[in-house]
Formats: C-alpha cells, structure tokens, sequence
C-alpha cells in the first residue's frame, strides 16, 4: 500500500495547515501556532531569521496587541514534494489595522498593507505535517499605507 498522498490530497492538506497558520497568527493563538513549525523550524520573517519554537514565539509576543490583521492565502500550489518532504508556494495579501487602541468595531482601512510570496517547506512527521522552513518574501507594497 502506498502511503503517499496524490498532489491534490497533499495541496488539500498542506493548504489547510498553511490556512490553519495564518488565522493562529491573526487570532493570536501564538501556542498553537508555534505547534505547527517542527522544533528546529525556521522562520524568515520581517527581515529576521527565526529558529525553535523559543525565537519564534518571542517575536510573536512581542507584537502589538493592539494590532488587527488579517492574512488572505491564495494561489497555492505544491512546487515540489518528495514523500517526507513537501514546498507549498502561494500568494499572501496583508490587511493591517493599529491606532494604539483595543479594536471595537470594523476597523476602516486604505486598502491592503503588502502582498508577500509565501514559500513553505513542510516536513511529514509522525503522519502529519509540521513547517521546517517558512520564508515571507514581499512582492508588493500598496500605497496610501
């Protein structure tokens, strides 16, 4: 029996962990964020290489709290997959909201903050799929912002 999964199974999984990354990270469900990466995980984001769940989740601490954000995924598709090993690349569209005061309300913005290439490396382990290695790349910059 095969324990490979076909690339629409594997795009279906992976995309819904990468889906399942982003609302942790807008919702502020750091713990279960930090869960997703592998234990020597890295992360590349904002300009700073982040390693372990311990890096990781003192970048994520230290955000503001007052900071509404939302992350739009599209475009995914598998760019490479070898059974144990797997890169998802898609689109990321940031929403960005932060007057220094707790959100009440829907928050009325200029438009989008930045568009990112999302290129995620996933590692299968134990039967499911943790991120090795997550690098954000901006592609564009919106004005107004």
């Amino acid at each position: 029996m095969n324990d490979h999964p076909s690339v629409a199974e594997l795009l279906g999984a992976l995309t819904n962990r990468l889906h399942h990354f982003f609302y942790c990270l807008d919702e502020r469900h750091y713990d279960e964020l930090i869960a997703v990466f592998a234990a020597d995980g890295v992360w590349y984001r904002q300009g700073e290489r982040l390693q372990g769940h311990a890096a990781i989740g003192r970048a994520l601490y230290a955000r503001s709290t007052t900071q509404r954000i939302r992350h739009v995924v599209t475009n995914a598709f598998v760019a490479d997959s070898d059974g144990d090993k797997a890169t998802v690349k898609a689109y990321m569209t940031a929403y960005r909201h932060d007057d220094g005061k707790p959100s009440d309300g829907v928050p009325r913005i200029p438009g989008p903050f930045r568009l990112n290439l999302v290129s995620t490396v996933f590692r299968r382990v134990d039967g499911g799929w943790l991120i090795e290695e997550q690098r954000l790349t901006p592609e564009f910059e919106f004005a107004g912002r």
